[in-house]
C-alpha cells in the first residue's frame, strides 16, 4: 500500500498519514529505528513542493516522533521534536489546543525521565494548571494523566505535600466520574508509593 502510495499519490496527505501509522506501528513493536525512518520520511514528504496537507500535519508528526524517541530513551532528540511540534502548534492552533499541551507535557516529562527535575517542574505544573483549565478538573484522560505525572515529579524531587495534595485531587475525581479508567490503579499506586515516603504503612 505504501509502495502504491508513493508512486501514484506523492503529494497527497494520504502518504503521510500512513508513514505516521508505520511510524507508531513501529514503536508498539519496540523497533525504534524503523520507527525513526518512517517519522524522518513523513517530515521530508511534508517538505516537498505541492504536497497536500493540514496544517497540523508537521506538528503532529515532530510530536508522535518525539514521543517515539522518549520511549527510546532518546531524551535529548525527544525535547528538540518536541519543542518543535510547540512552536509549530503555538503558531497554527494556539497555547491552549489540546496536542500543544500534550507536546509540553511531554518535553517535561522528557526531562522528568532524563534526571533534569528541576527544569522539568514548571513545565509540568503548567501543563496540568493548563489541562484543568481547558479539559476541566475532572477530565478523565489529558487531566487525570497530567495530574498523575506531575505527582511523580514532585515525588522525585521530594516535595510530599504538594504531590498528595494533586494525588488527592486526581484520586478524588476519577473514583466519582470514573471508578474503572484505566488511570484510577495508576493513580492509587502512585498514591501509595507517597505514603510509603511518608511512613503510613497502614493508610
Amino acid at each position: 500500500a505504501l509502495r502504491i502510495l508513493k508512486t501514484y499519490h506523492p503529494t497527497d496527505s494520504l502518504l503521510i498519514a500512513n508513514l505516521d501509522e508505520i511510524g507508531r506501528i513501529a514503536a508498539q513493536r519496540r523497533d525504534f529505528d524503523a520507527a525513526s525512518d518512517a517519522f524522518i520520511e513523513a517530515l521530508k514528504v511534508l517538505k516537498t513542493p505541492g504536497i497536500e496537507h493540514k496544517v497540523t500535519d508537521e506538528a503532529s508528526v515532530h510530536l508522535e516522533y518525539g514521543e517515539v524517541l522518549q520511549s527510546a530513551q532518546h531524551y535529548e532528540k525527544a525535547e528538540s521534536e518536541l519543542r518543535q511540534a510547540v512552536t509549530l502548534y503555538e503558531a497554527q492552533v494556539g497555547s491552549d489546543y489540546p496536542q500543544t499541551l500534550r507536546a509540553k507535557e511531554d518535553i517535561a516529562g522528557a526531562l522528568f525521565e532524563s534526571g533534569r527535575l528541576t527544569e522539568a517542574r514548571p513545565l509540568m505544573l503548567e501543563a496540568v494548571y493548563a489541562f484543568e483549565r481547558v479539559r476541566g478538573p475532572d477530565d478523565l484522560e489529558w487531566t487525570a494523566d497530567a495530574r498523575i505525572y506531575c505527582s511523580r515529579l514532585l515525588l522525585a524531587r521530594g516535595e510530599i505535600e504538594a504531590a498528595g495534595i494533586l494525588l488527592d485531587q486526581g484520586v478524588a475525581s476519577l473514583l466519582a466520574h470514573a471508578p474503572t479508567s484505566v488511570y484510577l490503579p495508576i493513580a492509587l499506586r502512585v498514591q501509595a508509593e507517597r505514603l510509603t515516603v511518608e511512613g503510613r504503612w497502614s493508610d
